[in-house]
């Protein structure tokens, strides 16, 4: 079990983490776009025709608030809602050609980020950083999806 000074240093750099990330701006890379408005949009780019309750257990938010976001993003003309073929009550979400590129700008731009955050340090460092995270990755969130 860590103890409260191990636990404090894990907490400074989540903290140090989110200001590095940009995550308490209110809008994500100067976009129009708020963080959860570009998480969900993620989310339905990365998976084909995703329905709204799948967002909600995925990301593990409000149904309520994601109910909000889908229809802000859908006001933004990035998503379209489409009856789904199986079942005519349900809908699934797709991103629409204004949705795509917003996401490929939004994925660019994250990468870029992290290079920008790891550019200063050596090649060895740049590789331990990415083991380090692909360990707590998988410590912490890979062995609960199995």
């Amino acid at each position: 079990m860590l103890n409260n000074k191990e636990i404090d240093i894990i907490r400074k750099f989540n903290r140090q983490y989110v200001i590095a990330l940009g995550v308490l701006n209110k809008k994500i890379f100067k976009t129009d776009l708020s963080w959860p408005e570009g998480r969900i949009l993620e989310k339905i780019a990365e998976e084909d025709e995703i329905t709204p309750i799948q967002i909600v257990h995925k990301l593990k938010i409000d149904k309520g608030y994601t109910s909000r976001v889908i229809s802000q993003l859908e006001k933004k003309r990035l998503i379209e809602k489409i009856p789904d073929s199986k079942d005519r009550r349900s809908i699934k979400l797709v991103l629409t050609d204004k949705g795509c590129e917003a996401y490929k700008s939004i994925d660019i731009r994250s990468n870029d980020q992290i290079n920008n955050l790891i550019e200063n340090l050596s090649d060895n460092q740049q590789i331990e950083f990415y083991e380090s995270i692909r360990h707590a990755n998988q410590f912490l969130f890979e062995r609960k999806e199995k």
